[in-house]
């Protein structure tokens, strides 16, 4: 089961895609001491650094503390951008991020194949829906810099690019897909922030995914196909 889009979306919206998968490879993976064959979380360069026992601690890690004061300093955080400056149209670099998306969609399905491995693709859920509420806009963390950040509109319209692309790829490419978005309602019974799923959103989600995989199974048992 494969979750995917909000992060795409992100580096999108910051314009570093490039940048950020490039720098992503060169400081997670340690392919210089990877054999063939290995598991994806063995090459991570945490994991040289843990067999090496030079793991030192970050000081400047986040800290999801029980009163949420971290969140309500974020939010506001956005609340300020979004004053200072709102970015009301599109990310000029889109239609290059959902091509780069579909072929890292592609590699994703090679790997699958590959190990002998089905997948489910789901949509990616998050709040954001155009003209959305005051008080669910103000649950929002999303933000470019201490004075840049999109417009719901923006978010929404930008996230359903993302999906849309997602439900063409696995169409053509003949790939299971649940559209796990339409499925959820965009309030707080399912979600604390932009995407992140609280309590009773982790349960609608897992008895729709629940439903759904059992779909799929049934129907390999039965020789068809849905």
């Amino acid at each position: 089961v494969v979750l995917c889009g909000i992060n795409d979306m992100g580096r999108a919206l910051k314009g570093d895609d490039e940048f950020m998968r490039n720098e992503f490879v060169k400081s997670t993976l340690n392919e210089k001491y990877a054999s063939k064959g290995m598991p994806w979380y063995k090459r991570f360069e945490f994991m040289k650094l843990l067999k090496m026992g030079n793991v030192e601690p970050r000081i400047d890690e986040i800290i999801q503390d029980e009163a949420g004061n971290w969140y309500k300093d974020i939010r506001l955080r956005r609340q300020k951008a979004l004053k200072h400056e709102t970015i009301s149209t599109p990310p000029e670099n889109l239609n290059k991020a959902l091509s780069q998306y579909r072929i890292d969609l592609k590699s994703i399905v090679k790997v699958a194949k590959e190990n002998g491995q089905k997948l489910l693709f789901l949509s990616q859920p998050t709040l954001y829906a155009k003209g959305m509420s005051n008080k669910l806009e103000k649950l929002l963390i999303q933000h470019i810099s201490e004075t840049l950040a999109h417009s719901p509109k923006v978010l929404a319209d930008t996230m359903d690019a993302f999906n849309q692309t997602l439900s063409n790829f696995c169409r053509d490419e003949g790939i299971a897909f649940f559209d796990l978005d339409k499925h959820l309602p965009k309030d707080k019974t399912v979600f604390y922030d932009d995407c992140h799923f609280n309590t009773s959103g982790c349960i609608k989600v897992a008895n729709l995914v629940f439903s759904e995989l059992i779909k799929h199974i049934r129907a390999q048992e039965e020789g068809g196909s849905i």
